[in-house]
């Protein structure tokens, strides 16, 4: 999650820093409150609504002298105190609402196409590497570990791996992070020499 809002928050300053780049970090204050107070396609709710329970005040409102939801705000102690447990609390429940629902339609999707492989325990399988995954210096190491035993089967899609010494891993692994190993053959380079003619 860190690094998606990593991701949107450096192609908002790419637009604010343009034509200066040198000074990116001038713009740091502004990036953040265009992303607090943009609906997110997610929860369908503002940052900034979520944490206040108003839309927030723009320069935009000001200038343009239009009613501003600082004009409704709770004048008392026990106002406020009802807008907290009813309004926010409401707002915060829709908003994981729509979350599960979405995380719900992703899953779907990815179901649809990604047709995982049922491995069963004995099976040979290779491990991915994510950390080697991130070093560029050597482009040609594999990024594969094992040969893995699958040892037990946690639940469908997650296996407990096992190495050839017998070791047991203590972290699960879902499928995702698994290949079938396949055995290499002993085979030897054949020459085939043609004596027939060469055809006219």
């Amino acid at each position: 999650m860190t690094e998606r809002f990593n991701r949107t928050l450096c192609t908002i300053l790419a637009k604010y820093a343009t034509q200066h780049q040198g000074e990116w970090d001038t713009y740091l204050a502004s990036a953040l409150f265009a992303y607090r107070t943009v609906q997110q396609g997610t929860t369908k709710y503002e940052s900034f609504e979520l944490l206040y329970g108003q839309h927030a005040t723009l320069p935009i409102d000001l200038q343009m002298q239009r009613p501003t939801t600082t004009q409704n705000l709770p004048r008392t102690i026990e106002q406020y105190h009802q807008l907290i447990t009813t309004q926010l609390q409401q707002r915060r429940h829709n908003a994981q609402q729509n979350i599960m629902k979405q995380q719900q339609k992703q899953k779907e999707r990815y179901d649809q196409t990604h047709k995982g492989i049922d491995y069963q325990i004995g099976d040979k399988v290779l491990l991915f590497n994510v950390i080697q995954s991130h070093v560029h210096d050597d482009k040609f190491k594999d990024k594969f570990d094992g040969p893995f035993y699958i040892h037990n089967i946690v639940r469908p899609g997650t296996y407990k791996l096992r190495n050839i010494d017998g070791r047991v891993r203590k972290n699960p692994t879902h499928a995702d992070q698994l290949k079938p190993y396949l055995e290499q053959t002993n085979w030897e380079p054949q020459i085939i020499i043609d004596d027939l003619p060469p055809q006219i």
